[in-house]
């Protein structure tokens, strides 16, 4: 955690002193700005997945539970992402069911779950790849699943997945991240009485799925 919050430091502390030497260029300085704008994103996210887990964990975090309209909420996620796929050159498709059933839940935190999965399946795809959405009933539950056919999770890394502060081996190449991101996830759908669950093969893609009751 320690060496996630120093890097993007680091990279801020040099950017400062670089954009301190007269002799710069100004396209170098419109190069190191950029940099520093993403080092910025960078620890705001962190920082937002920190204090989300924190507040998780002690049990301060409000619910605030209304019916929700799934495939309204899906959409609302699907128009967020949609142009950042875009711009890595992958293909999103979907498919909602038109009769899928309302649930009781927190709106924003459903929401959250649901961009957190779409945005892990969008850094670990490579350009070129799919990923798809689908949601539909399962019986008494309504269920959601996010395939992409990125490289995958190793079997021997599934069983941690969802463990706090968990990174898989050799990943952090692809992206950069605090291994919070899917703790978070699961404590808030399983405050919803429902579950989370992965499917994967090294190189043959993930699988999300999120199960939560119908308020039908």
């Amino acid at each position: 955690m320690v060496h996630e919050i120093r890097t993007p430091l680091a990279s801020l502390t040099a950017a400062t002193h670089l954009l301190g030497r007269v002799e710069l260029q100004e396209g170098m300085r419109e190069t190191i700005i950029e940099t520093m704008k993403v080092e910025i994103q960078r620890l705001s996210e962190m920082t937002t997945a920190f204090l989300d887990f924190a507040r998780l964990e002690s049990g301060r975090v409000l619910f605030n539970y209304e019916m929700v309209n799934l495939k309204e909420l899906l959409v609302e996620c699907i128009v967020i992402t949609s142009s950042k796929i875009e711009q890595r050159n992958q293909t999103f498709s979907y498919e909602i069911d038109d009769g899928i059933l309302p649930i009781h839940a927190d709106y924003d935190k459903i929401k959250q779950v649901v961009l957190n999965l779409l945005s892990n399946a969008m850094k670990y795809t490579p350009e070129g790849g799919k990923i798809l959405l689908t949601a539909g009933n399962d019986e008494e539950d309504v269920v959601l699943h996010i395939k992409d056919n990125g490289p995958g999770i190793p079997t021997e890394s599934l069983p941690y997945i969802f463990e706090r502060f968990y990174r898989v081996p050799g990943s952090e190449h692809l992206a950069q991240g605090t291994g919070l991101g899917l703790s978070i996830c699961q404590s808030i759908i399983e405050t919803h009485r429902g579950k989370i669950t992965v499917q994967s093969q090294g190189g043959r893609g993930t699988t999300f799925s999120v199960y939560l009751p119908s308020a039908a």
